[in-house]
């Protein structure tokens, strides 16, 4: 028993605790709802903070734009990337480490 707590208990008849075990049930299924939903929708980022995201400059991201290599959206005068898809970009180009040791000690 934690220090502060008077031992106390609670009793439910059986027709109650079901109750209150459906609503945990409803709840929890609920939450694991809003959460898929949440995890399918892009995040979208716009210029600066693909810049900021990528490391890259304004000038190299608009290359990246007019060759292909990253897709992206137009609203007006705005442009927006997902940033799933420089993640992928990223992951494209990641080169695996060869050494064992990179920075050996001297």
């Amino acid at each position: 028993m934690e220090p502060g707590t008077s031992g106390q208990f609670v009793i439910l008849a059986t027709q109650d605790w079901e109750k209150v075990v459906a609503e945990i049930s409803e709840l929890k299924n609920m939450v694991a709802e809003f959460l898929s939903k949440n995890d399918q929708q892009p995040i979208w980022l716009d210029t600066a903070e693909a810049m900021e995201f990528l490391k890259i400059s304004r000038r190299c991201l608009q290359r990246y734009r007019d060759e292909g290599v990253i897709g992206f959206s137009q609203v007006g005068s705005k442009i927006y990337f997902r940033q799933s898809d420089l993640e992928k970009h990223l992951q494209t180009h990641y080169h695996q480490a060869f050494r064992n040791n990179p920075f050996p000690k001297r």
